[in-house]
């Protein structure tokens, strides 16, 4: 009796937590048996769905007890109502009011991915064969769930429901998005960097989205010449290539805001992605990313070899052409090669903003702002930032240009259409890392007296911590009475081409500490926490603490996500 007494007191509880479906709908039930013997056909394994996992991060900790609890037990457990048994494939939440107080950046973002499905199967898609734990196809973000969400929202604290995380997919594919963006809009919020493939944006579609004066999209389009890019991405929607090309102009005709994302795959010529770029200039985009290609052990879809090489061309293409072109043109991640340094150099301007009109250009260098000495593209974003949300209504900029320095003076002005940044006044600033992480990493070390330590990045993030230690002479001295081992771990987990830190688990660190402890004594392991969400956990669930078996002291560098 002790196990069948053990889930009926965690029943009990779940019960005060959740109702139990079927399919969707509530089933009701007033009486449970439990058996030792499990039963043979409680659910077919196809009938699986486990409600939170279209709905709930992951990584709510609590979810994932209860989810792991009844998956183990539900074969023992049978549900009744009235004497006639009950099947039992879902649960959902009660109580909603108190599952409300997670941070959320906004209404938008709490929702998740609109859709997971996709009309595309391009070559370049990261998601193929995703082994990710919520990485599951044919969801729908359903206006009820999306109602839900905004009646417990609330947009003075930024508090919601546990954010949605499944796969994304195109947006366009889910029928109730315009209702959802109205919600958006009677709360007079943003809708931020909405990724489409374009194949669904008719000029109904664009016309309605030019009532919205806060939403701005990244289009996909990857190549303007039809034939490249219906190969690329095997666009299954008729005259889906056609509406996506079309829609360049039509996006220009009804000023809605877009980016231009191109991915710079192996099968396409650089001769091709360069005249899309320079083509791209009369459609007036806010910006446009080249996507340095990535693939992993999981999606391998050959031409690896010639990964690398592609990286450093397209890295000195972008390079080319940016001053070339009148809207800010950056590859991603931002940070790879010689794209960027820690120099307040401007990567580029954004077109009709206070920056654009002032005259500024690509490669200028910010050497001092309203008479202060700027040192640090990160320390530039700061102040202009402050600036701003000071209520400045202008800032003066000294510039060194070649051979030549002088100053402008950026006036502020309404930022119609998301048509620039208004926190930097229009210029684009590729993320840098900022000078306060490492402040952050010397009061760690500081904190344990440690001498040996070993500092988990990446091969893009390394040389920014280095170039800002080397310096500044305040860091240069302290890191030099300590033995910093920059660890770039290798993406076990992934494996590929994969170079971000933020992607790299919790599975990877132990391996290689494995490797590493075996003749080497550390004092310190530090971690970024933009590897981790909020409960410290990784992209599969598993928590940092995993690593407190080495019996090392831990410390976790609050960062932000590199996400380019």
């Amino acid at each position: 009796m002790i196990f069948e007494n053990f889930i009926a007191t965690v029943l009990k509880e779940i019960f005060k937590l959740f109702d139990f479906e079927y399919n969707g709908k509530k089933v009701r039930i007033d009486e449970v048996e439990i058996k030792l013997t499990p039963k043979t056909n409680v659910i077919k394994n196809d009938d699986r769905k486990h409600f939170y996992y279209g709905v709930y991060n992951l990584s709510e900790p609590r979810l994932r007890f209860i989810d792991h609890f009844l998956k183990q037990y539900l074969p023992f457990i049978t549900f009744k109502y009235k004497g006639v048994e009950q099947v039992v494939n879902g649960y959902r939440l009660k109580n909603l009011s108190k599952w409300s107080f997670y941070e959320v950046e906004s209404f938008f973002s709490n929702l998740g991915s609109p859709s997971s499905y996709c009309n595309c199967d391009c070559e370049i898609c990261y998601e193929k064969k995703n082994p990710l734990p919520y990485a599951q196809k044919n969801r729908i973000l359903s206006l009820e769930e999306a109602k839900t969400r905004l009646k417990y929202y609330d947009q003075k604290k930024k508090t919601g429901l546990p954010s949605a995380i499944f796969v994304y997919g195109e947006p366009f594919l889910n029928p109730n998005l315009l209702e959802i963006f109205s919600m958006v809009k009677d709360l007079n919020e943003d809708i931020d960097y909405l990724t489409t493939n374009a194949s669904f944006l008719t000029e109904e579609i664009i016309k309605e989205l030019s009532k919205y004066k806060k939403v701005s999209l990244v289009v996909s389009i990857n190549s303007l010449d039809p034939t490249t890019r219906q190969r690329t991405m095997n666009d299954s929607k008729k005259d889906g290539t056609k509406n996506a090309l079309k829609s360049l102009s039509l996006l220009k005709k009804y000023q809605v805001s877009y980016s231009v994302s191109i991915v710079g795959w192996v099968s396409v010529d650089l001769a091709n992605i360069e005249r899309t770029i320079l083509e791209l200039e009369q459609y007036e985009p806010v910006l446009v990313r080249v996507c340095l290609p990535g693939y992993n052990k999981y999606n391998n879809p050959g031409c690896t070899n010639l990964m690398y090489d592609r990286w450093d061309d397209l890295v000195d293409l972008v390079a080319k052409l940016k001053p070339k072109v009148s809207f800010p043109l950056t590859c991603l991640p931002a940070l790879y090669g010689a794209s960027t340094t820690i120099e307040p150099i401007i990567d580029g301007v954004y077109k009709y903003s206070p920056a654009y009109e002032s005259g500024l250009k690509v490669n200028d260098l910010v050497v001092a702002m309203d008479e202060n000495p700027i040192y640090l593209k990160s320390q530039l974003i700061s102040k202009l930032r402050q600036a701003y949300e000071n209520g400045a209504e202008k800032v003066t900029l000294t510039i060194q240009r070649e051979n030549k320095q002088f100053d402008v003076v950026l006036k502020k002005k309404e930022n119609v259409k998301n048509i620039y940044s208004p926190f930097t006044w229009g210029l684009f600033l590729n993320q840098t890392i900022k000078i306060s992480y490492i402040d952050k990493l010397k009061r760690a070390i500081e904190k344990h007296s440690a001498k040996n330590i070993i500092l988990f990045t990446s091969e893009i993030i390394a040389p920014f911590v280095q170039q800002i230690i080397n310096s500044v002479d305040f860091y240069t001295q302290f890191f030099a009475k300590c033995n910093l081992i920059y660890m770039i771990c290798p993406h076990y987990y992934w494996g590929g081409n994969i170079i971000i830190n933020d992607l790299h688990m919790v599975s990877d660190f132990k391996i290689q500490l494995e490797k590493m402890l075996q003749n080497q004594q550390i004092d310190l392991i530090v971690i970024p926490s933009s590897v981790f969400d909020e409960w410290r956990m990784d992209l599969c669930g598993s928590s940092v603490y995993e690593l407190s078996k080495f019996r090392i002291p831990i410390e976790i560098i609050e960062c932000e996500t590199i996400y380019v």
